[in-house]
């Protein structure tokens, strides 16, 4: 039996190992859009289709649950919702981490009234450390596996625009060496982060489209 407060893919099922409530079942049939969630008391889980998680936005929330919940992954849950951590992307998981902490320590507190829920930097830095520091115990890879198309933290996103130009950035709060990023505040990051490979958008103030071209480790 895996353990308590996990997320694990059984044949073509999904179990959510978590206890049994009303609410722990809305907020999860709202995630996934399934209307198939049930609990099943011989595996003490919510079971739902693993059909449910080919969309990428939903592969997203339930990454996002799992951080708010304090659940972990099985290895070929994980590998399904791009829930995963490789050698690389651990890398540049740990460099963000280590950066947010210390503007954190610097006494940031600047406004974003674009920002989703018009919190401060520092409280969305916060935040943003949290689901880091859980994303960094979820189950490691060497290398990206092949079968998985979704944007998955700290990898590498090729994307092309309109114009022709191509860029290869990674989701980061905050600048890294040697890296271009998008914003997870921003819509750019926020689209890019429900996206898989071929998915496509329109960026913000008419500045054309952008398209996801390859995700590499």
């Amino acid at each position: 039996m895996p353990p308590r407060k996990s997320i694990e893919l059984n044949h073509d099922d999904l179990l959510v190992f978590f206890e049994k409530n009303n609410e722990f079942n809305r907020e999860l049939r709202r995630l996934t859009q399934a209307t198939d969630i049930r609990f099943d008391w011989d595996a003490r889980a919510y079971r739902l289709s693993a059909a449910a998680a080919r969309s990428p936005e939903v592969c997203h929330n339930l990454r996002e649950f799992a951080i708010r919940h304090n659940l972990g992954f099985g290895r070929a849950a994980a590998r399904r919702l791009g829930a995963f951590v490789t050698r690389n992307s651990l890398s540049r998981l740990r460099a963000e981490l280590s950066a947010i902490e210390e503007k954190l320590r610097g006494g940031i507190s600047l406004p974003n009234f674009h920002a989703d829920g018009g919190t401060d930097m520092a409280g969305r830095l916060a935040q943003r450390a949290g689901q880091l520091r859980a994303m960094l115990s979820w189950p490691a890879f060497g290398v990206r596996p092949a079968e998985c198309d979704l944007v998955s933290p700290g990898c590498l996103i090729r994307v092309g625009f309109a114009d022709g130009e191509e860029q290869t950035v990674i989701i980061s709060a905050v600048d890294l060496p040697d890296y271009d990023r998008f914003s997870p505040f921003k819509s750019a990051g926020r689209a890019a982060a429900v996206s898989r490979v071929g998915q496509g958008w329109q960026l913000e103030n008419g500045r054309g489209t952008v398209r996801i071209l390859a995700i590499m480790d």
